[in-house]
Protein backbone atom coordinates (compact mmCIF):
# COMPACT_ATOMS: atom_id res chain seq x y z
CA UNK A 1 0.00 0.00 0.00
CA UNK A 2 0.97 3.70 -0.39
CA UNK A 3 1.52 3.77 2.99
CA UNK A 4 4.62 1.86 3.22
CA UNK A 5 6.51 4.49 1.68
CA UNK A 6 9.54 5.51 3.84
CA UNK A 7 10.23 9.37 4.80
CA UNK A 8 13.74 8.41 3.03
CA UNK A 9 11.96 7.76 -0.21
CA UNK A 10 9.67 11.30 -0.12
CA UNK A 11 12.96 13.04 0.58
CA UNK A 12 14.69 11.93 -2.29
CA UNK A 13 12.25 12.21 -5.13
CA UNK A 14 12.30 16.06 -3.81
CA UNK A 15 15.90 15.63 -4.27
CA UNK A 16 15.76 14.32 -7.66
CA UNK A 17 13.37 16.56 -9.06
CA UNK A 18 15.33 19.31 -7.82
CA UNK A 19 18.66 17.70 -9.81
CA UNK A 20 16.59 16.99 -12.80
CA UNK A 21 15.94 21.07 -12.56
CA UNK A 22 19.68 21.98 -12.26
CA UNK A 23 20.12 19.78 -15.24
CA UNK A 24 17.48 21.75 -17.27
CA UNK A 25 15.53 19.19 -18.06
CA UNK A 26 12.50 20.04 -19.94
CA UNK A 27 9.23 19.74 -17.47
CA UNK A 28 11.28 19.33 -14.04
CA UNK A 29 10.31 22.73 -13.25
CA UNK A 30 6.69 21.79 -12.95
CA UNK A 31 7.68 18.39 -11.73
CA UNK A 32 9.38 19.83 -8.57
CA UNK A 33 6.56 21.97 -7.85
CA UNK A 34 4.37 18.96 -8.49
CA UNK A 35 6.22 16.90 -6.37
CA UNK A 36 6.34 19.30 -2.64
CA UNK A 37 2.64 19.87 -3.50
CA UNK A 38 1.89 16.37 -3.41
CA UNK A 39 3.61 15.48 -0.20
CA UNK A 40 1.75 18.77 1.41
CA UNK A 41 -1.32 17.85 0.41
CA UNK A 42 -1.53 13.85 1.25
CA UNK A 43 0.12 15.16 4.83
CA UNK A 44 -3.01 17.14 5.09
CA UNK A 45 -5.33 14.99 3.75
CA UNK A 46 -3.97 12.12 6.24
CA UNK A 47 -4.42 14.75 9.05
CA UNK A 48 -8.11 15.52 8.41
CA UNK A 49 -8.79 12.00 8.83
CA UNK A 50 -9.75 12.28 5.02
CA UNK A 51 -8.11 9.31 3.18
CA UNK A 52 -9.06 5.48 3.99
CA UNK A 53 -6.41 4.09 6.53
CA UNK A 54 -4.23 2.17 3.69
CA UNK A 55 -3.98 5.43 1.97
CA UNK A 56 -2.83 8.06 5.03
CA UNK A 57 1.12 9.37 5.03
CA UNK A 58 2.82 8.29 8.38
CA UNK A 59 4.48 11.60 8.08
CA UNK A 60 3.62 14.95 8.66
CA UNK A 61 4.74 17.73 5.68
CA UNK A 62 7.23 19.20 8.44
CA UNK A 63 9.10 15.94 8.53
CA UNK A 64 9.59 15.27 5.44
CA UNK A 65 10.45 19.20 4.90
CA UNK A 66 11.98 20.58 8.02
CA UNK A 67 10.99 24.93 7.82
CA UNK A 68 15.10 25.52 6.92
CA UNK A 69 15.07 22.75 3.94
CA UNK A 70 11.78 24.16 2.61
CA UNK A 71 13.17 27.77 2.60
CA UNK A 72 16.30 26.50 0.92
CA UNK A 73 14.22 24.83 -1.48
CA UNK A 74 12.13 28.52 -2.06
CA UNK A 75 15.22 30.18 -2.65
CA UNK A 76 16.14 27.42 -4.73
CA UNK A 77 12.37 27.61 -6.70
CA UNK A 78 12.90 31.36 -7.01
CA UNK A 79 16.25 31.32 -8.60
CA UNK A 80 14.96 29.31 -11.53
CA UNK A 81 13.19 31.99 -12.69
CA UNK A 82 14.62 34.01 -15.68
CA UNK A 83 15.43 37.49 -13.71
CA UNK A 84 16.80 38.82 -17.43
CA UNK A 85 13.28 38.30 -18.53
CA UNK A 86 11.36 41.47 -17.74
CA UNK A 87 7.39 41.76 -16.81
CA UNK A 88 5.47 42.22 -19.89
CA UNK A 89 4.01 45.45 -20.21
CA UNK A 90 1.03 44.11 -20.03
CA UNK A 91 1.21 42.68 -16.78
CA UNK A 92 2.37 45.95 -15.45
CA UNK A 93 0.12 48.03 -16.34
CA UNK A 94 -2.65 46.49 -14.61
CA UNK A 95 -0.90 46.05 -11.55
CA UNK A 96 0.58 49.41 -11.15
CA UNK A 97 -3.06 50.73 -11.94
CA UNK A 98 -4.39 48.70 -9.13
CA UNK A 99 -1.14 50.23 -6.94
CA UNK A 100 -1.93 53.50 -7.32
CA UNK A 101 -5.59 52.78 -6.53
CA UNK A 102 -5.39 51.52 -3.62
CA UNK A 103 -2.54 53.90 -2.29
CA UNK A 104 -4.60 57.24 -3.58
CA UNK A 105 -8.28 56.10 -3.03
CA UNK A 106 -8.13 53.17 -0.18
CA UNK A 107 -5.12 53.84 1.96
CA UNK A 108 -6.84 56.00 4.02
CA UNK A 109 -9.38 53.56 4.85
CA UNK A 110 -7.24 50.73 5.54
CA UNK A 111 -5.15 52.77 7.68
CA UNK A 112 -7.84 54.21 9.86
CA UNK A 113 -10.03 50.67 10.20
CA UNK A 114 -6.40 49.04 10.98
CA UNK A 115 -5.40 51.71 13.79
CA UNK A 116 -9.22 51.24 15.15
CA UNK A 117 -8.72 47.79 15.95
CA UNK A 118 -4.98 47.69 17.34
CA UNK A 119 -6.31 50.21 19.81
CA UNK A 120 -9.35 48.56 20.91
CA UNK A 121 -9.46 46.97 24.26
CA UNK A 122 -8.71 42.84 24.15
CA UNK A 123 -8.30 40.32 26.87
CA UNK A 124 -5.15 39.23 27.07
CA UNK A 125 -4.08 36.39 25.12
CA UNK A 126 -6.87 36.17 23.45
CA UNK A 127 -8.57 37.67 20.43
CA UNK A 128 -5.37 38.73 18.75
CA UNK A 129 -6.81 37.71 15.54
CA UNK A 130 -10.48 39.58 15.69
CA UNK A 131 -13.55 38.41 13.55
CA UNK A 132 -16.39 40.44 15.00
CA UNK A 133 -17.00 43.72 16.64
CA UNK A 134 -20.06 43.46 18.81
CA UNK A 135 -22.64 46.44 19.56
CA UNK A 136 -22.71 46.18 23.16
CA UNK A 137 -20.15 46.26 25.49
CA UNK A 138 -16.48 47.06 25.40
CA UNK A 139 -16.42 47.35 21.89
CA UNK A 140 -19.41 49.77 21.26
CA UNK A 141 -17.71 52.75 20.40
CA UNK A 142 -15.99 50.80 18.24
CA UNK A 143 -19.09 49.94 16.74
CA UNK A 144 -20.35 52.81 16.35
CA UNK A 145 -17.29 54.41 14.27
CA UNK A 146 -17.30 51.40 11.93
CA UNK A 147 -21.02 51.78 11.40
CA UNK A 148 -20.91 55.04 10.77
CA UNK A 149 -17.78 55.33 8.91
CA UNK A 150 -17.91 56.13 4.88
CA UNK A 151 -16.26 53.28 3.16
CA UNK A 152 -14.84 53.80 -0.81
CA UNK A 153 -16.19 51.56 -3.41
CA UNK A 154 -14.02 48.77 -5.36
CA UNK A 155 -16.71 48.62 -7.80
CA UNK A 156 -20.23 49.23 -8.83
CA UNK A 157 -22.03 48.31 -5.42
CA UNK A 158 -19.13 46.86 -3.97
CA UNK A 159 -17.55 48.38 -1.03
CA UNK A 160 -14.34 48.22 0.31
CA UNK A 161 -15.33 46.90 3.47
CA UNK A 162 -19.02 45.61 4.08
CA UNK A 163 -19.50 46.97 7.87
CA UNK A 164 -23.02 46.16 7.48
CA UNK A 165 -24.39 45.15 11.12
CA UNK A 166 -25.85 41.43 11.43
CA UNK A 167 -28.09 40.26 14.48
CA UNK A 168 -28.05 36.69 15.35
CA UNK A 169 -30.10 34.84 18.30
CA UNK A 170 -27.23 33.43 20.36
CA UNK A 171 -27.49 31.93 23.35
CA UNK A 172 -26.36 33.31 26.73
CA UNK A 173 -23.37 32.81 28.61
CA UNK A 174 -22.55 33.98 32.53
CA UNK A 175 -25.41 34.09 34.56
CA UNK A 176 -28.48 34.99 32.24
CA UNK A 177 -30.07 31.97 30.84
CA UNK A 178 -31.82 31.72 27.24
CA UNK A 179 -31.16 33.63 24.17
CA UNK A 180 -30.93 36.91 23.04
CA UNK A 181 -30.03 38.97 19.76
CA UNK A 182 -26.57 40.40 19.04
CA UNK A 183 -25.53 42.05 16.75
CA UNK A 184 -22.09 42.72 15.33
CA UNK A 185 -19.94 43.88 12.46
CA UNK A 186 -17.56 41.61 10.64
CA UNK A 187 -14.32 43.15 10.77
CA UNK A 188 -12.47 39.75 8.67
CA UNK A 189 -11.71 41.95 5.77
CA UNK A 190 -9.26 44.35 7.43
CA UNK A 191 -6.07 42.38 7.50
CA UNK A 192 -6.09 41.35 4.20
CA UNK A 193 -6.84 44.99 3.00
CA UNK A 194 -3.56 45.93 4.88
CA UNK A 195 -1.69 43.00 3.48
CA UNK A 196 -2.50 44.16 -0.10
CA UNK A 197 -2.16 47.72 0.68
CA UNK A 198 1.50 46.54 1.74
CA UNK A 199 2.18 44.90 -1.43
CA UNK A 200 0.86 47.31 -3.25
CA UNK A 201 3.47 50.00 -2.24
CA UNK A 202 6.50 47.31 -2.42
CA UNK A 203 5.55 46.93 -5.70
CA UNK A 204 5.44 50.79 -6.71
CA UNK A 205 8.69 50.85 -4.52
CA UNK A 206 10.18 47.70 -6.49
CA UNK A 207 8.90 48.78 -10.05
CA UNK A 208 10.58 52.57 -10.04
CA UNK A 209 13.14 52.55 -7.63
CA UNK A 210 15.62 49.82 -9.01
CA UNK A 211 16.45 48.80 -5.33
CA UNK A 212 16.71 44.95 -4.67
CA UNK A 213 14.96 42.96 -2.13
CA UNK A 214 17.43 43.55 0.31
CA UNK A 215 17.83 47.30 0.13
CA UNK A 216 13.74 47.29 0.24
CA UNK A 217 13.70 45.77 3.42
CA UNK A 218 16.01 48.10 5.11
CA UNK A 219 14.60 51.23 3.86
CA UNK A 220 13.89 53.35 7.33
CA UNK A 221 10.64 55.14 8.19
CA UNK A 222 11.38 58.08 6.95
CA UNK A 223 9.26 60.22 4.08
CA UNK A 224 10.66 61.56 0.81
CA UNK A 225 12.10 64.84 1.28
CA UNK A 226 11.45 67.61 -1.47
CA UNK A 227 14.65 69.05 -3.64
CA UNK A 228 15.01 70.79 -6.51
CA UNK A 229 10.95 70.33 -7.17
CA UNK A 230 11.58 66.48 -7.20
CA UNK A 231 11.59 64.08 -4.91
CA UNK A 232 14.28 62.11 -3.15
CA UNK A 233 14.62 58.94 -1.49
CA UNK A 234 16.97 58.10 1.46
CA UNK A 235 18.38 54.26 0.87
CA UNK A 236 20.73 52.07 1.93
CA UNK A 237 22.64 50.55 -1.23
CA UNK A 238 24.75 46.90 -1.01
CA UNK A 239 26.94 46.00 -3.25
CA UNK A 240 27.05 42.60 -3.02
CA UNK A 241 24.48 39.55 -1.75
CA UNK A 242 27.55 39.30 1.02
CA UNK A 243 27.81 42.48 2.01
CA UNK A 244 26.69 43.13 6.45
CA UNK A 245 24.56 45.49 7.31
CA UNK A 246 27.21 47.84 8.19
CA UNK A 247 28.45 47.93 4.75
CA UNK A 248 25.83 49.32 3.38
CA UNK A 249 26.36 52.61 1.84
CA UNK A 250 24.15 55.31 2.46
CA UNK A 251 22.46 57.15 -0.76
CA UNK A 252 19.93 59.68 -2.38
CA UNK A 253 17.60 58.84 -5.18
CA UNK A 254 15.28 60.52 -7.09
CA UNK A 255 11.78 59.17 -6.92
CA UNK A 256 8.11 59.87 -8.90
CA UNK A 257 5.86 61.25 -6.16
CA UNK A 258 3.60 58.19 -6.23
CA UNK A 259 6.60 56.14 -4.97
CA UNK A 260 6.65 59.13 -2.33
CA UNK A 261 3.10 58.37 -1.81
CA UNK A 262 3.58 54.92 -0.92
CA UNK A 263 6.60 55.22 1.73
CA UNK A 264 4.28 57.44 3.69
CA UNK A 265 1.69 55.12 3.56
CA UNK A 266 3.44 52.41 4.58
CA UNK A 267 4.94 54.98 7.49
CA UNK A 268 1.13 55.34 9.19
CA UNK A 269 -0.05 51.56 8.46
CA UNK A 270 2.48 50.34 10.50
CA UNK A 271 3.24 53.40 13.10
CA UNK A 272 1.88 51.45 16.09
CA UNK A 273 3.47 47.61 15.01
CA UNK A 274 6.93 49.94 14.53
CA UNK A 275 6.12 51.51 17.73
CA UNK A 276 5.58 48.18 20.23
CA UNK A 277 8.96 46.42 18.42
CA UNK A 278 11.45 49.81 18.69
CA UNK A 279 11.48 49.35 15.43
CA UNK A 280 13.15 52.06 12.91
CA UNK A 281 12.34 50.35 9.43
CA UNK A 282 9.61 50.69 6.92
CA UNK A 283 8.28 47.48 6.60
CA UNK A 284 7.62 45.18 9.96
CA UNK A 285 5.17 42.57 10.29
CA UNK A 286 1.51 43.45 10.64
CA UNK A 287 1.64 40.72 13.55
CA UNK A 288 3.64 40.77 16.24
CA UNK A 289 5.10 37.25 17.18
CA UNK A 290 7.46 36.25 19.73
CA UNK A 291 10.26 36.39 17.65
CA UNK A 292 9.44 40.33 17.69
CA UNK A 293 11.35 40.68 14.21
CA UNK A 294 12.41 44.16 13.55
CA UNK A 295 11.91 44.17 9.87
CA UNK A 296 10.56 42.06 7.08
CA UNK A 297 12.27 38.82 5.55
CA UNK A 298 13.60 39.20 2.25
CA UNK A 299 11.65 36.14 1.33
CA UNK A 300 8.93 38.58 2.63
CA UNK A 301 9.32 41.09 0.02
CA UNK A 302 9.55 38.15 -3.02
CA UNK A 303 6.03 37.03 -1.74
CA UNK A 304 4.57 40.08 -1.51
CA UNK A 305 5.59 41.50 -5.21
CA UNK A 306 4.65 37.29 -6.18
CA UNK A 307 1.18 37.67 -4.48
CA UNK A 308 0.04 40.72 -6.15
CA UNK A 309 0.91 40.54 -9.15
CA UNK A 310 -1.11 37.05 -9.36
CA UNK A 311 -3.76 38.39 -7.56
CA UNK A 312 -4.44 41.19 -10.27
CA UNK A 313 -3.39 39.52 -13.98
CA UNK A 314 -2.89 35.41 -12.74
CA UNK A 315 0.72 35.26 -13.22
CA UNK A 316 1.66 33.05 -11.01
CA UNK A 317 5.83 33.22 -11.07
CA UNK A 318 6.48 37.00 -11.14
CA UNK A 319 9.87 37.63 -9.77
CA UNK A 320 11.49 40.88 -7.63
CA UNK A 321 14.19 40.11 -9.72
CA UNK A 322 11.94 41.26 -12.90
CA UNK A 323 10.61 44.08 -11.48
CA UNK A 324 13.67 45.84 -10.56
CA UNK A 325 14.66 45.35 -14.61
CA UNK A 326 11.20 45.78 -15.97
CA UNK A 327 11.22 50.02 -16.15
CA UNK A 328 14.85 49.22 -18.14
CA UNK A 329 13.56 46.95 -20.24
CA UNK A 330 10.77 49.03 -21.25
CA UNK A 331 13.48 51.45 -22.05
CA UNK A 332 15.84 50.14 -24.37
CA UNK A 333 12.67 47.84 -26.02
CA UNK A 334 11.41 49.00 -29.07
CA UNK A 335 7.79 48.51 -28.57
CA UNK A 336 5.61 51.87 -29.29
CA UNK A 337 3.17 51.21 -27.04
CA UNK A 338 6.46 50.56 -24.30
CA UNK A 339 7.31 54.04 -25.04
CA UNK A 340 3.61 55.52 -23.70
CA UNK A 341 3.57 53.02 -20.75
CA UNK A 342 6.87 54.28 -19.30
CA UNK A 343 5.87 58.25 -19.75
CA UNK A 344 2.34 57.15 -18.36
CA UNK A 345 4.16 55.28 -15.76
CA UNK A 346 5.81 58.28 -14.95
CA UNK A 347 3.65 61.05 -15.45
CA UNK A 348 5.97 62.97 -17.74
CA UNK A 349 4.67 64.95 -20.69
CA UNK A 350 7.46 63.67 -23.33
CA UNK A 351 9.34 60.40 -23.40
CA UNK A 352 12.55 62.51 -23.09
CA UNK A 353 12.00 63.54 -19.58
CA UNK A 354 11.37 60.59 -18.46
CA UNK A 355 14.86 59.41 -19.81
CA UNK A 356 16.50 62.41 -18.30
CA UNK A 357 14.91 62.08 -14.70
CA UNK A 358 15.77 58.21 -14.81
CA UNK A 359 19.31 59.59 -15.57
CA UNK A 360 19.81 60.82 -12.08
CA UNK A 361 19.30 57.24 -10.20
CA UNK A 362 22.34 55.41 -10.98
CA UNK A 363 20.60 52.40 -9.67
CA UNK A 364 18.13 52.46 -12.72
CA UNK A 365 20.71 53.36 -15.35
CA UNK A 366 22.54 50.75 -13.92
CA UNK A 367 19.78 47.87 -14.64
CA UNK A 368 19.29 49.73 -18.30
CA UNK A 369 22.89 48.59 -18.33
CA UNK A 370 22.96 45.24 -16.59
CA UNK A 371 19.80 44.21 -18.93
CA UNK A 372 21.66 45.67 -22.67
CA UNK A 373 24.94 44.22 -21.45
CA UNK A 374 23.18 40.67 -20.97
CA UNK A 375 21.35 40.81 -23.92
CA UNK A 376 23.93 42.67 -26.15
CA UNK A 377 27.52 42.72 -24.36
CA UNK A 378 28.92 40.43 -27.44
CA UNK A 379 27.51 42.21 -30.04
CA UNK A 380 28.12 45.85 -28.91
CA UNK A 381 31.73 44.40 -27.64
CA UNK A 382 31.90 42.77 -30.96
CA UNK A 383 30.66 46.15 -32.98
CA UNK A 384 33.24 48.70 -31.32
CA UNK A 385 36.11 46.64 -31.64
CA UNK A 386 35.37 45.87 -35.29
CA UNK A 387 34.66 49.84 -35.74
CA UNK A 388 38.00 50.21 -34.12
CA UNK A 389 39.83 47.93 -36.47
CA UNK A 390 38.27 49.06 -39.16
CA UNK A 391 36.55 46.17 -39.91
CA UNK A 392 32.60 47.87 -40.41
CA UNK A 393 31.78 50.09 -42.75
CA UNK A 394 28.83 52.73 -43.18
CA UNK A 395 28.14 56.32 -41.82
CA UNK A 396 27.15 55.36 -38.21
CA UNK A 397 30.53 53.20 -38.61
CA UNK A 398 32.67 56.47 -39.37
CA UNK A 399 31.35 58.55 -36.61
CA UNK A 400 31.65 55.99 -33.94
CA UNK A 401 35.25 55.32 -35.18
CA UNK A 402 36.05 59.60 -35.04
CA UNK A 403 34.68 59.57 -31.68
CA UNK A 404 37.10 57.02 -30.19
CA UNK A 405 40.03 58.64 -32.39
CA UNK A 406 39.32 61.48 -30.37
CA UNK A 407 39.07 59.77 -26.79
CA UNK A 408 42.49 57.90 -27.93
CA UNK A 409 40.22 54.58 -27.71
CA UNK A 410 43.27 51.74 -27.32
CA UNK A 411 40.74 49.38 -29.11
CA UNK A 412 40.15 46.73 -26.57
CA UNK A 413 36.50 46.78 -25.41
CA UNK A 414 35.84 47.17 -21.59
CA UNK A 415 32.61 47.23 -20.04
CA UNK A 416 32.84 51.04 -19.22
CA UNK A 417 33.32 51.56 -22.87
CA UNK A 418 29.36 50.38 -23.22
CA UNK A 419 28.35 52.06 -19.90
CA UNK A 420 29.59 55.07 -21.43
CA UNK A 421 27.81 54.75 -24.79
CA UNK A 422 24.48 53.47 -23.11
CA UNK A 423 25.03 56.87 -20.37
CA UNK A 424 24.88 58.96 -23.43
CA UNK A 425 22.38 57.50 -25.69
CA UNK A 426 20.40 57.99 -22.15
CA UNK A 427 21.38 61.46 -21.97
CA UNK A 428 20.25 62.56 -25.49
CA UNK A 429 16.72 62.25 -24.14
CA UNK A 430 15.30 59.60 -26.86
CA UNK A 431 15.29 56.00 -26.65
CA UNK A 432 18.48 53.63 -27.30
CA UNK A 433 18.20 51.13 -29.37
CA UNK A 434 20.40 48.26 -30.39
CA UNK A 435 19.15 45.45 -33.04
CA UNK A 436 19.83 42.76 -35.48
CA UNK A 437 18.56 43.55 -39.18
CA UNK A 438 17.44 41.67 -41.62
CA UNK A 439 20.69 42.11 -44.14
CA UNK A 440 23.29 41.78 -41.54
CA UNK A 441 25.33 44.06 -39.29
CA UNK A 442 23.35 46.02 -36.77
CA UNK A 443 20.99 48.89 -36.48
CA UNK A 444 21.79 51.30 -33.70
CA UNK A 445 19.38 54.53 -32.85
CA UNK A 446 20.42 56.49 -30.08
CA UNK A 447 19.25 59.97 -30.94
CA UNK A 448 22.01 61.46 -32.06
CA UNK A 449 20.89 62.40 -35.55
CA UNK A 450 17.93 64.84 -36.16
CA UNK A 451 17.48 62.90 -39.77
CA UNK A 452 14.99 59.65 -38.45
CA UNK A 453 16.02 56.45 -39.95
CA UNK A 454 13.46 55.37 -43.20
CA UNK A 455 11.58 52.74 -40.91
CA UNK A 456 10.42 55.38 -38.31
CA UNK A 457 9.71 58.13 -41.25
CA UNK A 458 7.48 55.40 -43.15
CA UNK A 459 5.68 53.57 -40.19
CA UNK A 460 5.54 57.22 -37.96
CA UNK A 461 7.05 54.97 -35.10
CA UNK A 462 9.39 56.64 -32.14
CA UNK A 463 11.53 53.30 -32.14
CA UNK A 464 13.02 52.01 -35.39
CA UNK A 465 11.54 48.93 -37.15
CA UNK A 466 14.07 46.18 -38.13
CA UNK A 467 11.04 44.97 -40.54
CA UNK A 468 10.70 47.55 -42.58
CA UNK A 469 14.38 48.33 -42.85
CA UNK A 470 15.84 50.23 -45.78
CA UNK A 471 19.26 49.07 -45.28
CA UNK A 472 20.13 50.99 -48.55
CA UNK A 473 19.35 54.51 -47.41
CA UNK A 474 19.56 53.95 -43.75
CA UNK A 475 22.66 55.43 -42.05
CA UNK A 476 22.14 53.86 -38.81
CA UNK A 477 23.17 51.12 -39.50
CA UNK A 478 26.85 49.39 -39.20
CA UNK A 479 27.19 46.73 -41.81
CA UNK A 480 29.75 43.87 -41.17
CA UNK A 481 31.10 40.45 -43.39
CA UNK A 482 27.14 39.45 -43.34
CA UNK A 483 25.37 42.26 -44.44
CA UNK A 484 28.21 43.08 -47.22
CA UNK A 485 27.87 39.07 -48.41
CA UNK A 486 23.79 39.62 -48.13
CA UNK A 487 23.77 43.26 -50.59
CA UNK A 488 26.24 40.61 -52.65
CA UNK A 489 23.97 38.23 -53.50
CA UNK A 490 21.00 40.78 -53.95
CA UNK A 491 22.93 42.00 -56.54
CA UNK A 492 23.35 38.29 -58.14
CA UNK A 493 19.73 38.01 -57.30
CA UNK A 494 18.67 40.52 -59.82
CA UNK A 495 21.07 39.84 -61.98
CA UNK A 496 19.34 36.35 -62.37
CA UNK A 497 16.28 37.76 -62.44
CA UNK A 498 17.01 40.01 -65.25
CA UNK A 499 18.87 37.20 -67.19
CA UNK A 500 15.87 35.25 -67.43
CA UNK A 501 13.52 38.06 -69.21
CA UNK A 502 13.47 38.75 -72.65
CA UNK A 503 13.00 41.44 -75.30
CA UNK A 504 9.17 41.23 -74.52
CA UNK A 505 8.90 41.80 -71.01
CA UNK A 506 7.60 44.55 -69.02
CA UNK A 507 9.78 46.96 -69.31
CA UNK A 508 8.86 48.68 -65.56
CA UNK A 509 9.57 44.75 -64.35
CA UNK A 510 13.12 45.74 -66.33
CA UNK A 511 13.70 48.88 -65.39
CA UNK A 512 13.11 47.63 -61.43
CA UNK A 513 15.54 44.77 -61.71
CA UNK A 514 18.32 46.94 -62.95
CA UNK A 515 17.16 49.43 -60.58
CA UNK A 516 17.78 47.11 -57.63
CA UNK A 517 21.52 46.30 -59.38
CA UNK A 518 22.85 49.65 -59.24
CA UNK A 519 21.27 50.93 -56.27
CA UNK A 520 23.05 47.28 -53.97
CA UNK A 521 26.14 48.19 -56.36
CA UNK A 522 26.27 52.03 -55.20
CA UNK A 523 25.58 50.95 -51.67
CA UNK A 524 29.01 48.84 -51.97
CA UNK A 525 30.58 51.49 -54.25
CA UNK A 526 29.98 53.62 -51.25
CA UNK A 527 31.22 51.02 -48.25
CA UNK A 528 34.25 50.46 -50.54
CA UNK A 529 35.10 54.03 -51.20
CA UNK A 530 34.92 54.45 -47.31
CA UNK A 531 37.51 51.02 -46.71
CA UNK A 532 39.56 51.31 -49.35
CA UNK A 533 40.61 47.35 -48.93
CA UNK A 534 37.15 46.39 -50.31
CA UNK A 535 36.31 45.41 -53.34
CA UNK A 536 34.81 42.82 -55.40
CA UNK A 537 36.63 40.14 -54.80
CA UNK A 538 37.57 40.88 -51.20
CA UNK A 539 35.84 42.83 -48.56
CA UNK A 540 37.75 42.66 -45.16
CA UNK A 541 34.88 43.23 -42.39
CA UNK A 542 34.60 42.11 -38.92
CA UNK A 543 32.32 38.90 -37.86
CA UNK A 544 29.61 39.99 -35.19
Amino acid sequence: MLSNITLEQCQNYIEKCKTLCESNVKGAVFKFDSAITFFDQWAELTERGLLPVGFRLEYDKHSILSKDKRSELYNFRESLIDSWSPLEAEVIKPVFDESVRYIREFAPTIISCSDLLNARDRNSGKEQTPVQVRKDGRTKELFKTLRNMSIPELSDGIKLFNFTPITQRVKSGGYACGWQDRTTIEIGEVRPAVIKLKRCCVFIIGLFTGLRRREIAALLAKPAHKRNDSMYLDIVRFKTASDSDEEGEADTIPVPDIVAEAIDVLIKLFADNRKELNSEYLLVTDIITRKRFEKVKISTISKDIQGLVEEVTGKSDASPHQLRKSIAWLLISRSESNVDLIRQLFGHKSYGMTLRYIMRNDLMVASVIELIEHNYTEELKDIFEAISNNKTSGELSDKIKKRMEVQQYKGQVLATDIETYVRESLQAGVPLFVSRVPIGGFCMKSGEEDTPPPCMAKTGSGMPKVEFCDYKRCKHLIYNEESVSNIQSQIRYYQQKLSYLDESSNESVVAHYENEILEHQELLKRLGSQKPVFDDAELTVGAV
